[in-house]
């Protein structure tokens, strides 16, 4: 009987052939038109060593098709993909291709590109026509200048974006410059040179940025007082990573409900940020989450303002972050204070503390006294013993979780006397 079914099934492949699955079969050489029928849905030719495609293959109902880990060098006829008119996923990662063939700008169905990993690409025609484009992938790419067109796809909802080396960046200035639409949703970008986040809008439906390794000195362009509209208002997590010119979140005043949604901060190894945010735009994260700030040699205090004289400060210094769970604050060389202001977060359940030697002050205060938290505070003893406190009862619920490390001379001469003592027991035995 599964005889008769299998029978059954591979006749009606042969007469219809919707999908053709060729992966890893080690195919060599050319694909021509001869491989590619009128009725074809679905192809998959990956992980094979195809050196070229050649020809205009008439595929009408073709949806899929999946190229990736093919070495390509010969690259792709620049007709190939004009009778393609249905096609929505379109996978040409990890391929040795040196140019995407114009006839990619007609695809208007494409729903999906995937060009990671394809180091030799230089150069990608307008995606200006792919208006049902959700999905761009670009990273570790060789392009030197983005494709023309992107902030005409008003349906992108993620992008990934990278450069191969440090000369081969994503430049923000100049008429080939990188536009974001603002319906992104997801954006990851790495190493490309740009002075902030290069966007006409407010990207109000962002929910995730991670930026790494890039030369922005500021997130967001130039603030405006007299612009209510606000920044990033449905962001959710947030990541900066090394990015040695990092200034700030914007360099002027961010509208209220800007970052409204955050729930995770995580700055990392930018060695000029001397803080983070405002005063006043932290007391409005009233979803944050998770606070993680590590490696930023300079900064002397996360959260800036709430001196006497200052604007902000007032009789009520004091101020709830209702969902805080998680606080990390690590390798901080310079950081003397976290924020002026005590911090009430009944929900904190983790705080890790490590290389902050000048901190003076951990401003937290908890509503109940019976709160259990985990983690690690590290320091030297003279260091735990000189932190001041608002609320005494913090001490005693953070007490458990200090662990005295060791001054570095001191450290030094301990394992100096140990390997002495090693040494001397050796001898007389």
């Amino acid at each position: 009987m599964h005889d008769l079914i299998r029978d059954l099934a591979i006749g009606i492949t042969r007469k219809r052939p919707l999908f053709v699955v060729k992966a890893g079969m080690e195919i060599r050489g050319s694909i021509g038109v001869q491989e590619f029928t009128k009725e074809v849905e679905k192809i998959s030719l990956m992980r094979n060593q195809i050196e070229r495609l050649s020809g205009e293959p008439n595929c009408p109902k073709l949806s899929t098709l999946l190229l990736r880990e093919n070495p390509l060098s010969g690259n792709i006829s620049h007709e190939f993909f004009y009778r393609m008119k249905s096609l929505r996923i379109l996978d040409l990662s990890m391929t040795g291709i040196e140019y995407l063939p114009e006839s990619v700008s007609n695809l208007k169905n494409l729903c999906m590109l995937l060009l990671n990993g394809c180091k030799s690409l230089r150069k990608v025609p307008s995606l200006a026509k792919l208006k049902r484009l959700r999905f761009l992938n670009l990273n570790d790419t060789g392009i030197k200048e983005a494709p023309d067109g992107m902030e005409c796809l008003v349906n992108l909802k993620e992008l990934y974006v990278s450069s191969v080396e440090g000369t081969n960046r994503i430049n923000d200035g100049g008429c080939n410059s990188l536009m974001l639409p603002d319906s992104i949703i997801i954006l990851r970008m790495e190493r490309c040179q740009l002075s902030s986040l290069p966007c006409r809008s407010r990207l109000q439906h962002l929910q995730s940025c991670d930026i790494r390794w890039c030369s922005m000195k500021w997130l967001l362009p130039i603030g405006d007082n007299s612009n209510i509209i606000p920044s990033l208002p449905s962001i959710r997590t947030l990541y900066l990573v090394n990015l040695p010119n990092l200034r700030g979140l914007c360099e002027g005043v961010l509208p209220l409900g800007s970052f409204a949604c955050l729930r995770g901060l995580s700055t990392w190894g930018c060695q000029v940020l001397e803080n983070v945010m405002s005063l006043e735009l932290f007391r409005s994260l009233q979803c944050l989450e998770y606070i993680n700030i590590e490696k930023c040699s300079e900064m002397e205090e996360v959260i800036k303002g709430g001196e006497e004289g200052d604007n902000n400060n007032n009789d009520n210094t004091i101020m709830l972050l209702p969902n805080l769970k998680v606080l990390e604050l690590i390798n901080l060389v310079k950081l003397k204070s976290f924020c002026k202001w005590v911090i009430i977060c009944p929900s904190l359940s983790k705080i890790y503390i490590n290389g902050c030697p000048q901190l003076k002050k951990i401003p937290l205060s908890f509503s109940d006294s019976t709160s259990v938290v985990s983690g690690k505070i590290k320091g030297s003893k003279e260091w735990w013993d000189a932190l001041e406190w608002d609320d005494p009862n913090t001490k005693t619920l953070l007490l458990p979780l200090f662990q005295e490390e060791e001054e570095e001379g001191r450290g030094m001469k301990r394992k100096a006397e140990q390997v002495e003592e090693i040494a001397s027991t050796s001898q007389h035995q």
